[in-house]
């Protein structure tokens, strides 16, 4: 079985670099000598590009799973760059390839519990998060966070995970976004409301009355499988899906550079004021001294 994740191309999210100390380095000589270091250090070569952020901050962006993978642990990085001491910050949310919804996980079980058994046998599993629906009330699954997208893969090949003794099956996870479908056709190129083709059944997309309920087996319009229109499982879905991912990521990415430049921006000139300011105050101290001086002298006079 072939699952989406092993084909897209995945918009990685940045790592953040922070500098414990004024620096003058350039983007090529930090990620020079971040490639560098990591050479010598673990023996292997890390693709990666870089802009600057707020307050000379480095986001350093991968296009390959291998290394994003490998930036996300902060043991692994070097202790400064360019003689300048770094703090660093992982993404706080990682590309939903990185993630999968077990199910059949029951309301009463508890998920750090449950995630510690699994540290057991998947040594890159790092979070639980329940799954909710949009009132708050809890479903019987779990949404699971890896550090690995090949552990995930191969655990989506198996279709079920190991807690303890227990097997629990597990489908992809996909971001919770909406993709548009036609209540009429059922077609997703088009909204409802300007739909001049006929009405079908949202069970075997046929048309047929609809007052009696369906007896057909199960079909979708847009790709022909054994599902109705517009489920999750439909390749048509999430080819649409991904598309839309991959447009918020990029998104994402952009607004994160643009405030970042903003922020830095904003943070020089009110350096440069606060500079500005300082020289006009002691002109004016100085002027304000040889005034005295003036004062002085003439009342001695």
């Amino acid at each position: 079985m072939t699952h989406p994740s092993e084909k897209k191309k995945i918009n990685f999210p940045p790592t953040v670099v922070s500098f414990n100390g004024y620096h003058q380095a350039t983007i090529t000589e930090l990620t020079d000598d971040l490639a560098t270091r990591w050479k010598s250090k673990h023996g292997i070569d890390i693709s990666i590009n870089a802009q600057f952020g707020y307050s000379q901050s480095l986001l350093v962006f991968t296009d390959g799973s291998s290394t994003f993978e490998a930036l996300l642990d902060p043991i692994r990085w070097p202790i400064e760059l360019k003689g300048i001491e770094i703090s660093v910050k992982a993404p706080r949310q990682l590309p939903s390839e990185y993630s999968l919804i077990i199910q059949q996980f029951h309301k009463t079980w508890n998920e750090e519990e449950m995630l510690n058994e699994l540290k057991r046998s998947y040594v890159s599993i790092i979070k639980l998060a329940r799954m909710k629906m949009k009132d708050g009330s809890l479903l019987n699954s779990v949404r699971a966070d890896f550090k690995s997208k090949d552990e995930v893969t191969s655990i989506l090949r198996l279709g079920k995970i190991k807690i303890g003794s227990m097997v629990q099956p597990v489908k992809p996870y996909f971001l919770p976004i909406r993709i548009n479908k036609c209540m009429k056709c059922l077609q997703h190129d088009h909204e409802t409301k300007t739909c001049i083709r006929p009405r079908l059944c949202s069970k075997c997309a046929e048309e047929h009355p609809l007052t009696n309920g369906c007896p057909n087996s199960e079909k979708c319009i847009n790709c022909g499988g054994g599902h109705p229109s517009g489920h999750s499982a439909c390749p048509v879905v999430q080819e649409k899906r991904r598309f839309l991912v991959d447009q918020a990521q990029k998104r994402k990415s952009e607004l994160l550079v643009a405030t970042e430049q903003r922020l830095h921006q904003q943070a020089t000139s009110n350096q440069s004021n606060s500079s500005y300011i300082n020289k006009e105050a002691q002109r004016a101290s100085y002027s304000q001294v040889l005034m005295n001086n003036q004062q002085q002298g003439s009342s001695l006079v």
